[in-house]
């Protein structure tokens, strides 16, 4: 066992693809995490959820790059449990979780079980837009520390999976008002924040 191949990498480690093989290549710069791993001729190969299409795919160690973050694997869960509704208008399937008004009214009544379970939610499946980025601050902007670390967490997620559409400007604008937390959970992840956005935008 002491000529056994070493993984470079962890199970649950968030990775970005950056390949040269000309079939893979297509998904170069996308992210997704650790799913599995295999040991084939004198290489390690890694199943990897992309956080674009919720897809696995393998690819080679070579392909990869570590970004130094780590997705929780309790986190993993709710990811088979999306719920969908069918867009007649459009004839298309979409996602759809707790209507807005309702996360909102729990986050005011300070509802900290409900509100980490539905920003939990928004972090996985939520789209990038001013509606999902509203529910956030709005998070952040609350004076429980429980309720500021859930629209922490579901920011981070959010980047994670949709840093192609985010908005530059508002992630600027809520780490700035995040640089109170500085300690404890909420400080923890502003910096994987601010690690994440040093990796997808510079």
């Amino acid at each position: 066992m002491g000529d056994a191949m070493k993984a470079k990498f962890e199970f649950y480690e968030i990775v970005k693809i950056n390949t040269k093989d000309p079939e893979r290549s297509i998904k170069n710069d996308y992210i997704g995490y650790i799913a599995g791993k295999s040991t084939g001729d004198n290489a390690i190969e890694y199943a990897v959820c992309l956080f674009d299409d919720d897809m696995v795919y393998c690819f080679n160690e070579m392909d990869l790059e570590s970004t130094g973050q780590f997705f929780e694997e309790e986190n993993s869960a709710p990811r088979t449990k999306i719920r969908v509704q069918v867009n007649d208008d459009q004839g298309e399937i979409k996602q759809t979780f707790k209507n807005y008004q309702e996360i909102e009214a729990a986050i005011d009544s300070k509802d900290i079980a409900k509100v980490s379970g539905y920003m939990l939610e928004v972090g996985f499946i939520a789209d990038s837009n001013n509606e999902t980025y509203n529910l956030i601050e709005k998070c952040i902007d609350n004076a429980d520390k429980e309720i500021q670390l859930s629209g922490l967490v579901a920011l981070r997620n959010l980047l994670i999976r949709t840093y192609r559409s985010f908005d530059k400007g508002y992630l600027d604008s809520i780490l700035q008002k995040a640089s109170r937390f500085n300690s404890d959970d909420c400080g923890t992840v502003v910096k994987q924040i601010i690690d994440l956005k040093e990796e997808f935008f510079n």
